[in-house]
């Protein structure tokens, strides 16, 4: 009688199994398509955030010209920027800035609302900036 000896796995094999090895890569692959959809939104994100940067820009050099001295009418009107901000690159397409004016009381104190209006990518925006002016009646 020939005895043949069996081979059994050892229980203290070392290595990953099968399911661990599948279970490690997709968890690797989420990680990567994560991680790709970050860097392929970046450039839209920058070119968002500069239109914003320079839709406030527009905003605080027109307030700054109503507080040296541009007469602004009462009620809505558009401001000609092209006086006033000529931005170096042109992030913010369709940019228009416009003032709403409004006398509070007998005083002098008008309030004084600017809004900036864009276009980044297709879609359109609408920033604005509130304060008091005081004028002399």
């Amino acid at each position: 009688m020939l005895l043949v000896e069996m081979h059994r796995p050892r229980s203290n094999a070392s290595g990953f199994t099968l399911i661990e090895t599948v279970v490690a890569l997709s968890l690797l692959g989420v990680a990567l398509l994560l991680t790709l959809s970050l860097i392929f939104q970046e450039p839209r994100t920058l070119r968002r955030l500069g239109a914003h940067q320079q839709a406030y820009r527009a905003l605080e050099v027109t307030l700054e010209a109503v507080r040296a001295g541009m007469t602004v009418p009462p009620g809505h009107h558009q401001v000609d920027l092209g006086a006033l901000y000529q931005p170096e690159e042109e992030v913010a397409q369709h940019l228009e800035v416009w003032t709403e004016t409004q006398q509070t009381s007998g005083s002098g104190l008008y309030s004084l609302v600017l809004s900036a209006r864009y276009e980044v990518d297709g879609k359109r925006y609408h920033r604005h900036l509130e304060t008091l002016l005081w004028a002399p009646p």
